[in-house]
């Protein structure tokens, strides 16, 4: 029966051909025991994460420039042989090492790509910074900037097969809404980064960079 079940989730979600990382399979919002009444209809939920198709560029992670400051650059390459489309963004983070209290008290501020995308724009910039963690949450404006032939354009980011993309910085700041400069040496952090695409499959890349 749940082989049975499977089948029918992954053919309605037109993801025959994608290998999945893992799968999450939800009831009303819960993955234990379903009881119904006999006959009752039952809506499953699949989240399928496909970690191994958009890939974080093994080596690219690092404090940006490399420069004592809280912000964290990488890349990240599509490995399937499609197009993705992502269209918003998740980040938690685990303080393995913080000797200064900086990440342990520091907020999510926002994301900014760099090549290839056309003088870009910083991402959530214009929402409150977010303690703890910041949920998935869909792309808030254009990528880079508008105008005629700018692909960028858009709250939107394609990556084409092969293609790498640059993250420019993923920014965090403290209680007063400023980058901490200089971050205390020896701070190490891991960072679970969720990417989201239009047909709602996530990506999920784990970062870990020192001071």
């Amino acid at each position: 029966m749940n082989r049975l079940i499977l089948f029918f989730l992954f053919a309605g979600l037109g993801i025959g051909a994608v290998q999945a990382a893992s799968v999450d399979i939800t009831s009303g919002g819960s993955n234990g025991p379903i009881v119904v009444a006999v006959g009752a209809t039952v809506t499953f939920d699949a989240a399928v994460i496909c970690d191994d198709l958009l890939i974080a560029v093994p080596g690219s992670e690092g404090p940006k420039g490399g420069d004592p400051e809280s912000e964290v650059e990488w890349q990240i390459r599509n490995d399937s042989p499609a197009t993705i489309r992502l269209v918003a963004f998740g980040v938690d983070w685990v303080c393995l090492n913080d000797p200064g209290g900086d990440c342990g008290s520091w907020r999510f501020d926002y994301l900014k790509f760099d090549d290839p995308v056309n003088a870009a724009k910083k991402i959530y910039d214009a929402m409150s910074p977010a303690p703890t963690s910041f949920p998935v949450t869909p792309f808030d404006r254009n990528v880079g900037s508008g105008g005629a032939g700018n692909i960028y354009g858009n709250p939107w980011l394609d990556v084409a097969p092969g293609q790498v993309v640059d993250i420019n910085e993923m920014e965090f700041v403290d209680a007063g809404g400023d980058k901490i400069d200089p971050m205390t040496a020896g701070t190490q952090v891991e960072f679970t980064v969720t990417w989201r695409d239009d047909a709602g499959i996530d990506y999920v890349q784990v970062l870990t960079v020192t001071w």
